[in-house]
């Protein structure tokens, strides 16, 4: 699990089959101080957050669980 903030919200003319109108952020990771990490990185939002919103994000299989298929 990682940490991060929203930096921004994104459209996308073309999706992958089974992420249809599941929403995207613009998410810049964060070390444990609040400092940014690295790049941004876009993520699928599975709970209600927008731009300035500190975030937990996962990545790999488990990220998938938390899509409606």
């Amino acid at each position: 699990m990682h940490l991060g903030r929203v930096i921004g919200r994104l459209v996308a003319t073309h999706r992958y089959q089974g992420i249809d109108g599941v929403p995207l952020q613009l998410v810049q990771p964060l070390d444990g101080e609040g400092k940014e990490s690295g790049g941004s990185l876009v993520a699928c939002t599975v709970v209600p957050s927008g731009p300035g919103d500190t975030v937990h994000f996962i990545d790999g299989r488990e990220a998938a669980l938390a899509c409606p298929e």
